[in-house]
């Protein structure tokens, strides 16, 4: 009994060190906070950490407090009753994953959006598949499980299959691990044998562990304009236009990019050829000190106007 006590506060210590480190680390680099992407992030992040505490946490923690009162049945019924008071903690910060996704992705993809989408339904439905009298109050774990694991396939879905901003080629392969990792330790309540306090403790360190690590290594690793810190959300794309010595016809290869067109589209739009449109993009990053396109679109989309 000793032993189980001194694991769970452990865990819970661990859990609330792995809750403030990703903070600091939003905190540390808060001149990013202008993309929206990075903003979602947050939102996301500081959600599920508020729904861990106060729906996962607070379960164990009043079963460690008061454990005679289980045996009437009344610490079960307060348990079921704060995690359904942390149900809005989850939907916004699943929300915020889905918004996040969606504004990843550089090009939109119906076909996709409805594969995302339906296993999405499916996996919700899961609950009353594995459960013959499916009762909210007497099972919230398995509904919380199986929409995070909804919203989490949906994500996966877009992120594995389209082209996403800020991470691109090697960075984008542990992105994907780490969603498909996130889906798996959500999916564990869905099983029957979550019933071990160990295994408990276990699933929620690691629902805290891998949120924390999802968004840390987006913040780290992701390829963010490098012009963020030099507050360009004030500029309008005129001013960006002067500031950085954009000519009329580099502007609206600009604006193409921006659309996420390939070289050769720009160059049938603007009825050039293909190693024109090469040319104006390698004087563009000249000009503007960026890497790439997705550097590049990152840029025109910090402007408050774009035309």
């Amino acid at each position: 009994m000793d032993i189980q006590r001194l694991l769970i506060w452990v865990c819970f210590i661990l859990c609330l060190g792995l809750t403030v480190g990703g903070v600091m680390v939003f905190f540390r680099l808060r001149e990013r906070g202008s993309l929206p992407a990075v903003r979602l992030m947050q939102y996301y992040l500081v959600m599920m950490y508020a729904f861990g505490f106060y729906a996962l946490w607070s379960d164990v923690l009043l079963r460690l407090l008061f454990p005679l009162e289980q045996e009437e049945g009344l610490i079960p019924k307060i348990s079921n009753f704060l995690s359904l008071l942390g149900a809005p903690f989850l939907l916004i910060g699943l929300i915020m994953l889905v918004l996040w996704s969606v504004r990843m992705i550089l090009k939109k993809s119906i076909i996709l959006l409805s594969i995302g989408g339906l296993l999405g339904l499916l996996t919700i439905a899961l609950p009353y598949l594995l459960t013959h009298q499916f009762e909210i109050l007497l099972h919230t774990e398995r509904l919380f499980s199986s929409v995070t694991v909804a919203v989490v396939l949906f994500t996966l879905v877009l992120v594995a299959f389209l082209p996403i901003r800020y991470l691109t080629g090697k960075a984008k392969k542990p992105l994907i691990a780490i969603l498909l990792s996130l889906g798996l330790i959500h999916g564990i309540p869905l099983l029957p044998f979550l019933t071990d306090p160990q295994r408990e403790l276990t699933f929620i360190f690691f629902f805290f562990l891998t949120n924390t690590t999802l968004g840390v290594y987006f913040l780290y690793i992701g390829d963010f304009p490098l012009s963020v810190k030099e507050k360009s959300s004030a500029l309008t794309l005129d001013e960006f236009v002067e500031k950085y010595r954009i000519t009329a016809r580099e502007k609206d290869v600009i604006l193409e990019i921006y659309k996420g067109k390939t070289n050769q589209e720009i160059a049938d739009t603007l009825f050039v050829t293909l190693q024109t449109i090469k040319d104006h993009t390698s004087r563009i990053y000249q000009k503007t000190e960026v890497k790439n396109r997705n550097q590049l679109t990152s840029l025109v989309r910090t402007f408050e106007k774009l035309s």
